[in-house]
Protein backbone atom coordinates (compact mmCIF):
# COMPACT_ATOMS: atom_id res chain seq x y z
CA UNK A 1 0.00 0.00 0.00
CA UNK A 2 1.38 3.39 -0.91
CA UNK A 3 1.17 6.53 1.04
CA UNK A 4 -0.46 8.77 -1.23
CA UNK A 5 -3.32 6.41 -1.46
CA UNK A 6 -3.74 6.53 2.26
CA UNK A 7 -3.23 10.50 2.64
CA UNK A 8 -5.37 12.55 0.00
CA UNK A 9 -3.70 15.63 0.81
CA UNK A 10 -3.22 17.85 -2.32
CA UNK A 11 -0.41 21.05 -2.58
CA UNK A 12 -2.30 24.44 -2.53
CA UNK A 13 -3.19 25.41 -6.24
CA UNK A 14 -0.92 29.08 -5.31
CA UNK A 15 2.05 27.41 -5.08
CA UNK A 16 4.67 27.86 -8.14
CA UNK A 17 6.88 25.72 -9.42
CA UNK A 18 10.48 26.11 -8.33
CA UNK A 19 13.79 24.46 -8.17
CA UNK A 20 16.78 25.13 -6.51
CA UNK A 21 18.53 28.07 -6.49
CA UNK A 22 15.24 29.91 -6.70
CA UNK A 23 14.30 32.85 -4.61
CA UNK A 24 10.34 32.22 -3.06
CA UNK A 25 8.13 33.91 -0.56
CA UNK A 26 6.72 31.36 1.01
CA UNK A 27 3.47 32.76 2.98
CA UNK A 28 2.68 30.68 6.41
CA UNK A 29 -0.12 30.34 8.57
CA UNK A 30 0.66 31.53 12.04
CA UNK A 31 -2.18 30.55 14.34
CA UNK A 32 -1.62 32.79 17.73
CA UNK A 33 -4.13 31.54 20.30
CA UNK A 34 -7.35 32.39 18.79
CA UNK A 35 -5.80 34.61 15.85
CA UNK A 36 -4.83 33.02 12.46
CA UNK A 37 -2.72 35.37 10.36
CA UNK A 38 0.27 35.28 7.40
CA UNK A 39 3.77 35.45 7.60
CA UNK A 40 6.28 35.77 4.38
CA UNK A 41 9.26 33.68 4.89
CA UNK A 42 11.24 34.75 1.87
CA UNK A 43 14.72 33.08 0.70
CA UNK A 44 16.53 30.94 -1.80
CA UNK A 45 15.49 27.28 -1.98
CA UNK A 46 18.62 24.85 -1.14
CA UNK A 47 16.87 21.38 -0.77
CA UNK A 48 13.55 20.53 -3.27
CA UNK A 49 11.42 21.22 -5.40
CA UNK A 50 7.99 21.51 -7.31
CA UNK A 51 6.42 21.08 -10.44
CA UNK A 52 2.65 21.79 -10.89
CA UNK A 53 2.75 18.81 -13.48
CA UNK A 54 3.41 15.59 -10.90
CA UNK A 55 1.49 15.22 -7.64
CA UNK A 56 4.10 14.96 -4.63
CA UNK A 57 4.12 12.74 -1.89
CA UNK A 58 2.59 13.34 1.49
CA UNK A 59 5.68 13.96 3.15
CA UNK A 60 8.04 15.70 0.33
CA UNK A 61 9.10 18.98 2.16
CA UNK A 62 11.87 21.91 0.84
CA UNK A 63 14.30 23.97 2.75
CA UNK A 64 14.35 27.67 2.43
CA UNK A 65 17.26 29.41 3.59
CA UNK A 66 17.87 33.41 4.04
CA UNK A 67 20.18 35.41 6.07
CA UNK A 68 18.47 37.50 8.96
CA UNK A 69 20.82 40.29 10.67
CA UNK A 70 24.21 38.15 9.59
CA UNK A 71 22.61 35.10 10.93
CA UNK A 72 21.06 32.08 8.56
CA UNK A 73 17.72 31.00 9.21
CA UNK A 74 16.62 28.03 7.39
CA UNK A 75 13.07 26.47 7.66
CA UNK A 76 11.43 23.43 6.02
CA UNK A 77 7.61 23.47 4.76
CA UNK A 78 6.15 20.26 3.53
CA UNK A 79 4.84 20.87 0.40
CA UNK A 80 1.41 19.21 0.77
CA UNK A 81 1.10 21.40 4.50
CA UNK A 82 -2.40 22.67 5.22
CA UNK A 83 -0.19 25.77 6.66
CA UNK A 84 1.11 27.38 3.60
CA UNK A 85 -1.29 29.80 1.56
CA UNK A 86 1.31 30.43 -1.31
CA UNK A 87 4.97 30.12 -2.75
CA UNK A 88 5.96 32.81 -4.96
CA UNK A 89 8.68 32.45 -7.01
CA UNK A 90 9.96 36.06 -7.50
CA UNK A 91 13.53 35.19 -9.11
CA UNK A 92 14.91 32.09 -11.41
CA UNK A 93 18.45 31.04 -9.64
CA UNK A 94 20.91 29.48 -12.38
CA UNK A 95 22.59 26.62 -10.26
CA UNK A 96 23.87 23.28 -11.20
CA UNK A 97 23.24 20.92 -8.26
CA UNK A 98 19.92 19.55 -6.67
CA UNK A 99 21.33 20.17 -2.98
CA UNK A 100 22.56 23.51 -2.19
CA UNK A 101 23.81 22.81 1.30
CA UNK A 102 27.28 24.35 0.64
CA UNK A 103 25.95 27.75 1.18
CA UNK A 104 25.58 27.35 4.56
CA UNK A 105 29.43 27.85 4.68
CA UNK A 106 29.26 30.87 2.30
CA UNK A 107 28.85 34.57 3.44
CA UNK A 108 28.66 38.07 1.27
CA UNK A 109 28.94 37.82 -2.59
CA UNK A 110 30.32 34.35 -2.28
CA UNK A 111 26.91 33.44 -1.34
CA UNK A 112 25.08 34.85 -4.12
CA UNK A 113 22.85 33.10 -6.85
CA UNK A 114 23.48 33.85 -10.46
CA UNK A 115 19.95 34.67 -12.18
CA UNK A 116 18.84 32.70 -14.85
CA UNK A 117 18.25 34.91 -17.98
CA UNK A 118 16.20 34.38 -21.05
CA UNK A 119 17.13 35.27 -24.21
CA UNK A 120 14.48 38.01 -25.83
CA UNK A 121 12.37 36.37 -28.20
CA UNK A 122 11.84 38.17 -31.74
CA UNK A 123 8.21 39.49 -32.18
CA UNK A 124 6.28 37.67 -34.00
CA UNK A 125 3.60 39.89 -36.92
CA UNK A 126 -0.56 39.12 -36.63
CA UNK A 127 -1.06 36.17 -38.53
CA UNK A 128 2.33 34.75 -39.13
CA UNK A 129 4.20 31.95 -37.17
CA UNK A 130 7.68 32.88 -35.28
CA UNK A 131 9.46 31.15 -38.43
CA UNK A 132 7.84 33.48 -40.71
CA UNK A 133 9.00 36.24 -38.30
CA UNK A 134 12.63 35.65 -38.39
CA UNK A 135 12.34 34.99 -42.35
CA UNK A 136 10.39 38.29 -42.57
CA UNK A 137 13.50 39.89 -40.33
CA UNK A 138 16.52 38.05 -42.69
CA UNK A 139 14.52 39.40 -46.06
CA UNK A 140 15.79 43.14 -45.27
CA UNK A 141 18.45 44.22 -47.02
CA UNK A 142 21.65 44.75 -45.00
CA UNK A 143 21.86 48.78 -47.06
CA UNK A 144 18.78 49.51 -45.83
CA UNK A 145 19.57 48.70 -42.46
CA UNK A 146 23.06 50.33 -41.87
CA UNK A 147 23.50 53.77 -43.20
CA UNK A 148 27.12 54.57 -44.47
CA UNK A 149 28.81 56.90 -42.29
CA UNK A 150 31.37 59.82 -43.32
CA UNK A 151 34.82 58.66 -42.01
CA UNK A 152 36.86 61.66 -40.85
CA UNK A 153 40.67 61.71 -40.65
CA UNK A 154 42.51 63.31 -37.55
CA UNK A 155 46.01 63.77 -37.12
CA UNK A 156 47.04 61.73 -34.10
CA UNK A 157 49.16 63.26 -31.20
CA UNK A 158 52.46 61.46 -30.05
CA UNK A 159 52.12 60.54 -26.55
CA UNK A 160 53.41 61.71 -23.48
CA UNK A 161 57.04 61.88 -23.79
CA UNK A 162 57.48 60.77 -27.50
CA UNK A 163 58.86 62.67 -29.90
CA UNK A 164 56.63 63.55 -33.37
CA UNK A 165 57.19 61.35 -35.97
Amino acid sequence: MDARELIAIKPASTIDAFRPGDTVIVNVKIREGERERLQAFQGAVIIGSYTKESNPAPGVTFTVRRVSYGIGVERIFPVCSPMIESVKVTRKGNVRRARLVYLRGLTGKAARIKEQRYAPSLPVAEGATAGASVQAVAEVPVAAVIEPVAVVETPTQPAAGQKPA
